[in-house]
């Protein structure tokens, strides 16, 4: 395989002026991927950081030796706060002059450079082309103009050539196991385009040799832990919506679906930053289908959210019906039942 045939993630341009002062830094949007011997020699080590906001990989080359303390734990190194103090005195969220930093072993000054080999990272691995083409179009990543980073995957764009603006874009930043999550995703949206509580599908995203790199939805709103106030009748739409998942059979998502699929398939992630709400206070649930191992189901989840966000109640009825949703759901009620008790 080629250079030119590997992926990697779309980068975003750097900040500047605000965006630049409100975000120079922020340790919960850098990952630290790698850290190991530089060609195969002992020392210097180099480490591979990828910054989830500019969707953009440094690497930092330094003679660093670990305390004698550490213990034998490779996964440990993962702990050292070094690689990470490194590229925070190079203020490269403002900069675009270089992707590699080299820490001289004498006086520990820095030198930054632009490295073909290191410029664009860690490939993608495993991508595919979208699924279900002949349902959904797909349209090519370099028609998407005005990218913003939104959150953690995902981003606001424009895309000129459909007349679209504002919309959200979630793309593929990883490959292990990213590309089975976004193809489950893509087909639990798909089933789910009738119900009002979900984003429809605009488009799949797709590079130069026709592999998903992620979807467009419409933009839609503000996650609930954002908001300064919530409402019952919230988390009355998010009832309905769950209803609406878990009425999905297991059999619709074909090689997709998992051994849970089978008792019941279910949202897989409910919490307040994947329920979102528009300015008209329509509800949307997005993120469906990423359910984890220690998942305890959507009723569980939901319960969870309610009593988080219980104190943020608009209206004591707000409160009062919050209080009544949380006790049925700790009973056995079916959901639909739950939410004709509600409206009688």
């Amino acid at each position: 395989m080629s250079q030119n045939d590997l992926a990697y993630p779309l980068p975003l341009p750097i900040l500047a002026d605000a965006e630049l002062a409100a975000h120079a830094w922020d340790e919960e949007e850098l990952c630290l991927h790698s850290v190991g011997p530089l060609q195969g020699m002992e020392l210097p080590y180099i480490g591979t950081i990828f910054d989830i906001r500019l969707r953009r990989w440094y690497s930092i080359i330094a003679h660093h030796e670990y305390p004698p303390e550490y213990p034998d734990d490779p996964d440990c190194i993962f702990d050292d706060p070094y690689w990470l103090s490194v590229l925070r005195q190079s203020g490269h969220r403002g900069r675009d002059d270089f992707n590699e930093i080299r820490v001289n072993d004498i006086d520990g000054s820095l030198t930054y450079c632009l490295n073909p080999i290191h410029s664009s990272g860690i490939p993608i691995y495993g991508l595919q082309p979208p699924p279900l083409a002949s349902y959904i179009p797909s349209i090519p990543s370099h028609d998407l103009k005005q990218r913003q980073y939104l959150f953690r995957s995902t981003e606001t764009c424009s895309v000129p050539s459909r007349g679209w603006q504002g919309v959200v874009f979630k793309q593929i930043l990883q490959g292990r196991g990213e590309v089975t999550r976004f193809n489950r995703e893509i087909t639990l949206l798909h089933l789910l385009r009738e119900s009002e509580y979900f984003l429809p599908l605009l488009a799949c995203v797709v590079d130069t040799t026709d592999r998903m790199r992620g979807f467009l939805v419409p933009f839609g709103g503000t996650p609930l832990d954002k908001l300064p106030t919530v409402r019952w009748k919230m988390f009355l739409n998010v009832l309905q919506g769950l209803i609406a998942i878990h009425s999905i059979p297991a059999h619709a998502l074909e090689t997709l679906k998992t051994a849970e699929d089978l008792e019941l398939v279910e949202h897989g992630d409910i919490c307040a930053r994947n329920v979102l709400v528009d300015e008209s206070g329509k509800v949307h649930l997005i993120d469906v289908g990423s359910r984890t191992v220690d998942y305890q189901g959507d009723r569980r989840a939901f319960v969870e959210m309610m009593v988080e966000l219980r104190l943020k109640a608009e209206t004591e009825q707000d409160e009062t019906m919050i209080d009544r949703m949380l006790k049925l759901l700790e009973g056995t009620l079916a959901l639909q039942d739950i939410i004709t008790s509600l409206k009688n």
